[in-house]
């Protein structure tokens, strides 16, 4: 299949709004998705100088073996003009024009008053200019692993939570050196530019080229293993096979998806990943019904509904053009999708994703759904440690968060959660954190003397993360509290300690307090507490 050809073929479909760039190539039948991926996106973003050249050359466009294909030609323009050349059965054509079309490019020079080309080109930030983020794939492999298989080329490094900016992460990420990521389990940081598609362990699915931003909704939404979930638009299934590693494959991911296209990609990427817990449903959403006994026990939905993709760096099709109108229509289409998930009778978490970087998508529909949802659901903090939040004009503005280029060196992302108002969970003096390995409100408290016995944790060397809150407890009223993950507990267990600000400001922590680890059995839960009420009798 001529490369030409196919991205031709993809850049046609692409402006006609049928599918996406992505899908396309990822379809295709070129072994080289990479190259061919970038020509598209090249020629996309340089349509408007490529037409102007090719409309100076005269001749050009109609050529009798272009059979007047415009987004051949402009594909083939872009290759002979900026890229590696034109190389194959279409050499001929560029050298039957190159008279004509250095003519044409010495012209707009001209009436563009510049020296080169290259200066008219559209100069947007390339993906290239981030970091290239990889997730372990924890039904396949993990991190000593992988450590192994890159240990004689990278150089693995670990960010505290405190040390996380983009300055501090530039001057980390040098050649060679792979950072932990400090906010998201199981994900790694290798310098921008790093090709890792030939990489033994991407090719039988130990890791997962999948960009940080992208890694939030299903971190976020955290179902504990044996749960029953909903992807609501699941295709091509990165955010899917996240959910299925944090399940371990205990418990069921219902992945909806209306293309029999996007969903064919979503079951060879959950074949690649040995995902076995997700059932395809190659039907929309919104047709579901929630009242439907098979799903009677789903308690968490992860909403990432179709949208502008203004967030995504090579997403650009539309991206600096998209209209009021489209974005109205995609606001109501997105506030429906989400008002249809919370009506499950059992769920109990929603979160809503979106690469787009428009309020009108994010924000905007967070509040309408919730003046909607208020009285059943409510907005859990998502990340708190997290710097960059959603918009402080909406009233929940701060309870999201939002991801940029620039300021979190990732796409651009927006994440909100819709957590089930629960009575006996708000009467608790620990509420949940979305996204956080904090306290869980089906968890029950135990005594930490008989998990960790009392050892001392020194911050900054076995504290993943330190976060304040305040606590609201029946008998002792507001406490201050400090949650912290302590990276050396096998279940990332996370440690809620009620200390006063002289305690806080030491550097050596002996702690004994109450702790919920994520999967707590009943039974066991039963035990520690009849042991901590017959130590206070005595």
């Amino acid at each position: 299949m001529d490369v030409y050809v196919e991205a031709s073929r993809i850049l046609q479909t692409v402006l006609s709004k049928k599918a996406s760039i992505k899908t396309q190539v990822y379809l295709s039948l070129i072994q080289n998705k990479k190259a061919l991926y970038a020509v598209v996106c090249e020629v996309l973003k340089n349509a408007p100088i490529l037409k102007q050249i090719a409309g100076k050359c005269e001749g050009f466009l109609r050529d009798k073996q272009l059979k007047h294909d415009e987004h051949l030609a402009l594909v083939l323009l872009y290759e002979h003009m900026f890229g590696r050349g034109v190389r194959g059965r279409f050499k001929v054509i560029m050298a039957r024009h190159k008279t004509g079309l250095h003519a044409a490019c010495e012209r707009l020079k001209i009436e563009a008053g510049v020296s080169d080309l290259k200066q008219l080109l559209t100069n947007t930030q390339p993906e290239d200019s981030l970091p290239k983020y990889v997730r372990i794939n924890t039904l396949k492999s993990d991190l000593t692993t992988v450590k192994k298989a890159f240990d004689a080329k990278y150089k693995f490094q670990c960010m505290d939570l405190q040390d996380f900016s983009p300055q501090c992460l530039c001057e980390i990420l040098q050649p060679q050196t792979v950072i932990e990521d400090p906010h998201i389990p199981n994900v790694l940081m290798f310098p921008p530019g790093t090709d890792l598609h030939t990489q033994p362990l991407y090719m039988n699915g130990s890791i997962i080229l999948q960009d940080k931003a992208s890694c939030f909704p299903a971190h976020v939404l955290s179902p504990p293993p044996g749960s029953m979930v909903i992807d609501c638009c699941a295709a091509p299934g990165n955010k899917t096979t996240h959910l299925a590693a944090i399940l371990n494959n205990k418990g069921k991911v219902y992945a909806f998806d209306k293309d029999p296209k996007r969903l064919d990609i979503l079951k060879k990427m959950v074949g690649k990943a040995g995902v076995t817990c997700v059932v395809p449903r190659c039907l929309d959403f919104l047709r579901t019904d929630p009242q439907d006994t098979q799903f009677k026990d789903v308690e968490y939905i992860l909403v990432d509904p179709s949208c502008s993709g203004s967030g995504m760096l090579q997403r650009t099709d539309e991206n600096s053009t998209t209209s009021v109108e489209r974005l109205q229509q995609l606001s109501k289409f997105q506030i429906s999708i989400l008002k249809h998930a919370l009506r499950f009778p059992a769920v109990r978490r929603v979160v809503y994703s979106t690469c787009s970087i428009h309020e009108m998508e994010n924000e905007q529909v967070v509040q309408e759904v919730f003046s909607q949802v208020s009285d059943r659901f409510e907005i859990g903090h998502v990340m708190p440690h997290w710097p960059m939040r959603g918009l402080d004009t909406y009233q929940h503005g701060a309870m999201c968060v939002r991801m940029s280029p620039d300021k979190t060196l990732t796409n651009g992302f927006f994440v909100a959660c819709f957590e089930r108002r629960n009575e006996l969970s708000n009467k608790k003096s620990c509420q949940t954190h979305a996204g956080d390995d904090m306290v869980k409100n089906n968890a029950m408290d135990l005594s930490i003397e008989d998990t960790i016995k009392n050892m001392d944790f020194e911050i900054g060397v076995n504290v993943v993360g330190v976060h304040e809150r305040n606590v609201n407890d029946e008998v002792n009223g507001k406490q201050k509290s400090m949650v912290m993950t302590f990276k050396h507990i096998k279940d990332s267990t996370s440690v809620l300690c009620c200390l006063p600000s002289a305690i806080r400001s030491t550097t050596m922590w002996t702690v004994s307090a109450n702790i919920q680890p994520e999967l707590a059995k009943e039974s066991a839960c039963r035990k520690k507490r009849r042991k901590y009420k017959h130590r206070r009798k005595e």
